[in-house]
């Protein structure tokens, strides 16, 4: 689950390298190569640079380099190539190949970006940008172990419940999934127990006070003004029900 979302390479550009190469000589791209075609190339490029990064354990250069997937993969449309025109020239449509890889790297943005958050303890963060890569592929089993992990991180046990369930229902054999469930349930019954705790000492609280006729600060009652058979027993009129049971752990589903 730690390892960045994409097959290993040896090349190593930076942003700030390739922030100057739209301006280099020859890197007009050729009138026959759509702008998706030259987009995808340069993505590429900062996702090999994010992962070398990543594996050499720089999380935020690796980030820096992710982010800058952003700016190529994000606006176009099979329909018409967003930049077609730019130039002077005309360039040939988006083909759906190109489509195809272009959502692959929008996914590489997305779910490479929260995992970068991860590493640099952003829980809030990462759970944004991995419930963005969910969007484009909702059964992404990582996205899903990170985000429910941030969750339970952030106490969100109802989320991470969720989250995890539905990683270990794609996954059954993950076992950074099946660790996670396990402290989930720990933190489900410490919260539960906590609970059972608190509502304890509130009825015994009420219940020293029916004990005292109403509390200690209670103005004695006057049963002799009082009509016959009205006689006032403390607690009549709490209905507070049968004390709680004790908590029941929580089972992840079998599937």
């Amino acid at each position: 689950m730690a390892d960045a979302d994409s097959k290993p390479t040896p090349t190593l550009v930076t942003v700030a390298a390739m922030a100057g190469t739209d301006n280099d000589a020859g890197s007009e791209p050729a009138k026959d190569e759509s702008a998706a075609a030259v987009a995808i190339s340069k993505a590429e490029t900062f996702q090999e640079a994010g992962r070398a990064h990543y594996q050499a354990g720089d999380y935020k250069a690796a980030l820096a380099e992710y982010h800058a997937i952003f700016m190529y993969v994000h606006g176009h449309t099979g329909q018409q190539d967003a930049f077609a025109g730019l130039g002077g020239g005309s360039r040939p449509r988006v083909s759906e190949n190109e489509m195809r890889r272009l959502a692959e790297l929008k996914l590489v943005h997305f779910s490479n970006v929260g995992l970068c958050h991860l590493k640099l303890g952003s829980a809030t963060k990462c759970i944004t940008y991995c419930t963005k890569a969910l969007a484009l592929d909702p059964d992404n089993v990582k996205c899903l172990f990170r985000r429910g992990k941030c969750r339970l991180d952030e106490g969100e046990l109802e989320g991470a419940r969720e989250d995890l369930l539905r990683a270990q229902g794609l996954d059954g054999t993950n076992r950074e999934v099946a660790l996670e469930l396990r402290r989930l349930r720990a933190l489900s019954t410490a919260d539960d127990k906590k609970l059972a705790r608190k509502f304890a000492k509130v009825f015994a609280a009420m219940s020293a006070e029916d004990d005292d006729g109403g509390g200690v600060n209670a103005p004695p009652i006057d049963t002799a003004a009082e009509p016959a058979g009205s006689k006032i027993v403390a607690g009549d009129d709490d209905d507070i029900g049968e004390p709680l049971g004790p908590p029941q752990d929580f089972m992840p589903e079998q599937r």
